[in-house]
C-alpha cells in the first residue's frame, strides 16, 4: 500500500534544517499540509529564515506549507503554534515535536542556564505543544504524535543534561498512549540518527565514516516518521529507532531478578544474590510502568505466602 497523508495537517517543530526539514518535506510530498516551525535568529533578510526556505521548497514541488517562527522553549509557544495551525488550516492532526538542543559538556561544568534551556526546549517545549494539541485530536477521533528521542538517553559522556531531557520521553509517550486508548490518538517516540549539522563533527573527527553519510541521510528518518503519523501506523507508546535502512523497536527490559521473602530481606542477602539482580537472562516486557509495578507487588506477596 502507498502511505498518503492527504487531508491531514501536520505541525513539525525544529523543521528549518536536518531531520526536521526532512520530516516537513516528506509529509508534504505525501499530501499533508504542513506548519513548518523553526525559531529565527534575527537574520537581516526575512527570506533567509530557515522555516521560510523550507516552505518555499515545499511550495515549489506543489505542496502546501506555512512558516511559524515560534521559539519552542518560550512559555505559551505550544498553544500559539496550535492556534496558528488552526487559523491557517482549520485543523491539526499530526504533531512532530522535533525541536531540540544538545549542549555538550561534562555535567558539573555546564551552567545552570544551559541546563534550564535544555529542559525548556526538549521537555517543556514538547509537553506544552502536545498538551495544546491533544484536546482537538481527541474531539476529532484522530491524531498522531511523534516526539524525538535519542540513544544518548541511555548514557553518553558529555550528554548528561541532554540525556535527562530525552529520557523523559520514554514515560511520556507511554502515558499519552494509555490515556488515549480508544480515541485513535497514537503517540510514539522516534530514535533517529542521521548525518546533519548536529552530528557532522562526529563524521569530521572520524567517529563515523564519511562513506556512511549517504546511507544515514535525514530523508531515511523521515520515511519512518511518515509511517508513524499515518493511518497505517501499527503501534503506539513505543520507541522506534532508525539508522539508515535499519529500523528497530527499543524496549526497556527487566530481568528475572532475585526473589527473597520480604520478611527476610536485608542488604547482606541482596549482596549475596546480586549477580541475579543484574542478570537479564530471559527478560520480562510490560505494556506500562503500572503493569510492571503491579506484577512486582504480586510477586512479592506470593513470595511472602510461600
Amino acid at each position: 500500500m502507498t502511505i498518503r497523508l492527504d487531508g491531514r495537517v501536520a505541525l513539525v517543530t525544529g523543521a528549518g534544517n536536518g531531520i526536521g526539514r526532512a520530516h516537513a518535506q516528506c509529509l508534504a510530498a505525501r499530501g499533508a499540509r504542513v506548519l513548518v516551525n523553526n525559531r529565527h535568529h534575527e537574520e537581516p533578510d526575512p527570506a533567509d529564515r530557515s522555516a521560510d526556505q523550507v516552505v518555499a521548497a515545499i511550495r515549489e514541488t506543489g505542496g502546501e506549507a506555512v512558516a511559524d517562527h515560534s521559539d519552542v522553549g518560550e512559555p505559551g509557544a505550544g498553544s500559539r503554534m496550535v492556534e496558528h495551525a488552526l487559523d491557517v488550516f482549520g485543523q491539526l492532526d499530526i504533531v512532530i515535536a522535533n525541536a531540540g538542543v544538545a549542549h555538550v559538556g561534562i555535567f558539573h561544568k555546564l551552567s545552570l542556564e544551559v541546563i534550564r534551556e535544555t529542559v525548556a526546549i526538549n521537555v517543556l517545549g514538547t509537553l506544552e505543544l502536545v498538551h495544546a494539541a491533544l484536546p482537538g485530536m481527541r474531539s476529532a477521533g484522530w491524531g498522531r504524535i511523534l516526539v524525538t528521542h535519542s540513544t544518548s538517553a541511555l548514557g553518553d559522556v558529555t550528554y548528561a543534561a541532554y540525556a535527562a531531557s530525552k529520557s523523559a520521553m520514554d514515560g511520556f509517550v507511554r502515558c499519552i498512549d494509555l490515556e488515549n486508548r480508544g480515541r485513535n490518538v497514537l503517540a510514539n517516540a522516534l530514535v533517529p540518527f542521521a548525518h546533519t549539522a548536529m552530528t557532522d563533527r562526529h563524521f569530521e573527527s572520524g567517529v563515523f565514516s564519511r562513506e556512511a553519510s549517504p546511507h544515514v541521510s535525514p530523508d531515511k528518518v523521515a520515511e519512518l516518521a511518515a509511517l508513524l503519523v499515518s493511518d497505517a501506523c501499527p503501534v503506539s507508546g513505543e520507541l522506534i529507532a532508525v539508522v539508515g535502512g535499519t529500523v528497530r523497536r527499543l524496549e526497556l527490559l527487566q530481568g528475572r531478578g532475585l526473589e527473597l521473602d520480604p520478611r527476610e530481606i536485608s542488604a547482606e542477602r541482596i549482596l549475596e544474590g546480586f549477580s541475579q539482580v543484574v542478570e537479564i537472562g530471559q527478560p520480562i516486557s510490560y505494556a506500562s510502568g503500572g503493569e510492571m509495578l503491579l506484577d512486582l507487588i504480586h510477586q512479592s506477596a506470593e513470595k511472602a505466602r510461600e
